[in-house]
């Protein structure tokens, strides 16, 4: 879960200083982004599989469960307190 908070809190500092900076940034930031932590990710998975360690699938597992519920929880203020502030002015 550690690692999946530190890749989305990244990505999120890294969008919002884009979008500071200058907006047209924000898709080639994003994109480069993600294509370095999936990389990055890909690669660490695959040193620690061929370690033989029994834990593989649970840290696998781990991660998924980590993405879907931070997904879900970005869906859900975008859709609730995100859109209720556009509503107020705010």
């Amino acid at each position: 879960m550690g690692v999946t908070t530190a890749s989305y809190t990244m990505t999120t500092v890294a969008v919002a200083w884009a979008d500071r900076v200058n907006p047209q940034l924000v898709l080639p930031v994003g994109l480069a982004l993600y294509t370095v932590k999936f990389t990055l990710l890909g690669v660490v998975m695959v040193a620690v599989a061929s370690t033989g360690w029994a834990g593989v699938v649970p840290l696998c597992l781990g991660i998924a469960a980590g993405v879907v519920v931070w997904t879900g929880v970005h869906i859900w203020w975008i859709s609730t307190v995100h859109a209720r502030e556009i509503r107020q002015g705010g």
